[in-house]
């Protein structure tokens, strides 16, 4: 069975949308939990966004280095 992100409205779509641009942008290099939640101004938004991200695989997290997966950057420049 897949896991499945947490429906939380628009308003987090909106955010992971905003944290996997962010990621993408820096790949190959990681950011933190900080860098992103200074760039969205909302940590436990952040928190939250980047476990629904991790969950479906569009996302890596070791501690609190994140970085974007290769599925993610694959997916990226495939521009869909």
């Amino acid at each position: 069975m897949h896991s499945q992100p947490t429906p939380r409205g628009h308003s987090q779509v909106a955010v992971q949308r905003a944290i996997l641009c962010l990621t993408l942008d820096a790949y190959p290099l990681s950011l933190t939990i900080s860098t992103l939640s200074a760039e969205v101004d909302q940590v436990d938004v952040v928190e939250r966004a980047v476990a629904d991200l991790c969950r479906v695989g569009l996302l890596s997290r070791s501690a609190d280095s994140i970085s974007a997966t290769v599925a993610a950057v694959h997916f990226d420049l495939l521009g869909l």
